[in-house]
């Protein structure tokens, strides 16, 4: 499995904006958030922050929010938001590689990936980045496709659901990317981060089981 080029993700800047804004994806990062609590004085880095929805759903003011992502245009798309969407928060972008942060060791209280760790060709090279960078007891909280999600199963659910075309598109997309790359199961992804220094992992699949949300904690 090769890893996916920057060049790839910027000519996706729009699919995969629109696909952050689909109403499927939407009620489960909501679901994710709601988990984690507020986000009031913690130091959150989004890796694989695309465009910044999922940061700008979990903003506070009293927040110090970073992302990261491997597109330069994705990130520039992502500063012009933050201006629009959450102007009073301190919120900064970089183009980085999750497999290698720009970041001190113990920098961050709780660190996101939403939609990426599941495209990697080496998961394991991107944990080790999130445990390095986060603080003792900080968190980190995943969203992938489950290991139930089959394209079959997008087809049946976008009809099932009524998505519009630009939402049944991304659904498809997800559960056919999610066949060639990873589809984790509970265990599967515990003992990944388990493995790499994580503890107190729980897992809970979401949205009729297409989704796997996972937090757990630093040692």
């Amino acid at each position: 499995m090769r890893k996916l080029t920057r060049e790839e993700f910027d000519e996706r800047v729009d699919f995969f904006d629109k696909m952050a804004c689909s109403s499927w994806i939407v009620e489960i990062q909501k679901q994710m958030l709601s988990t984690l609590g507020s986000w009031d004085h913690l130091r959150v880095l989004d890796i694989g922050c695309g465009t910044g929805r999922l940061l700008h759903r979990g903003a506070s003011e009293k927040s110090r929010l970073t992302g990261i992502d491997l597109s330069p245009l994705t990130i520039k798309r992502a500063r012009a938001l933050a201006k629009e969407v959450i102007p009073d928060t301190d919120v900064t972008y970089y183009v980085a590689d999750a497999e290698s942060l720009p970041f001190s060791d113990n920098s961050y209280d709780l660190v996101l990936c939403s939609c990426l760790l599941f495209l990697m060709p080496a998961p394991e090279k991107v944990v080790r980045e999130m445990k390095r960078v986060l603080t003792t007891s900080g968190r980190v909280a995943l969203l992938n496709p489950s290991d139930e999600l089959t394209l079959d199963i997008s087809l049946v659910l976008s009809e099932e659901w009524q998505l519009d075309r630009t939402e049944r598109e991304a659904l498809i997309q997800w559960g056919r990317i999610a066949e060639k790359r990873h589809r984790f199961g509970a265990y599967e992804i515990k003992a990944l981060l388990e493995k790499h220094g994580f503890r107190d992992v729980f897992s809970s699949k979401v949205k009729q089981n297409i989704g796997l949300i996972t937090i757990a904690y630093a040692e």
